[in-house]
């Protein structure tokens, strides 16, 4: 008896759910438009007025620009594509004018356009000044993941871990307690606690 009521459940759910996709589907297919028949100018139904205006029986109105289509087919020729080519009236070349006799000579000893050197250096200038390593090591963390603690002059801190870049010029190397090895600008270096480069 079980049986025979979920079977007839089942079935009953079955038909819902056809009749509501078949209801649905329809739904979804409009239906083809009527054929509008046009007596004397004068359209019959409401839509025919609205796409077709009452000045222009011949034409359609297009809904973005406002002007009036004419009626065509899509898939007939178009009168363009069935007419002979006009050949394109040839335009004349225009060529630029040539410079007759001998090209002036430019003065020897001037550049062509002025040209700036610029401020003088001063001749007691320092040639090229080396950036110094500008952090102090304040501690070491030993571990599986040892790490160092810099500070930069302004006092902000960073926690830097093996192998890990400092800066754009300065990586850790090694990690001892109470001292790093650093690389700083391709050359390996020593920092102590409290203390600069070595």
């Amino acid at each position: 008896m079980d049986d025979k009521k979920k079977i007839l459940i089942l079935a009953l759910l079955a038909i819902a759910i056809i009749g509501i996709g078949a209801f649905q589907f329809k739904k979804l297919s409009p239906a083809p438009p009527a054929p509008a028949s046009v007596e004397s100018g004068a359209a019959t139904s409401p839509a025919a007025t609205i796409a077709k205006p009452a000045t222009d029986p011949g034409g359609y109105r297009n809904p973005l620009h406002g002007s009036v289509l004419a009626q065509r087919d899509p898939f007939a020729e178009s009168a363009q594509a069935t007419s002979p080519a006009r050949p394109e009236p040839e335009l004349p070349v225009q060529r630029p004018p040539r410079l007759q006799g001998d090209m002036p000579a430019m003065p020897t000893g001037l550049a062509p356009f002025p040209v700036n050197p610029g401020p003088a250096l001063p001749t007691d200038a320092p040639a090229m000044v080396r950036p110094q390593f500008a952090y102090t090591l304040v501690g070491t963390i030993l571990g599986v993941k040892p790490a160092a603690v810099f500070e930069n002059p302004e006092g902000v801190q960073k926690l830097v871990l093996l192998g890990a870049a400092i800066d754009h010029q300065s990586r850790v190397v090694e990690i001892h307690e109470g001292r790093v090895t650093v690389q700083f600008q391709g050359k390996t270096h020593r920092l102590s606690l409290g203390g600069n480069l070595e």
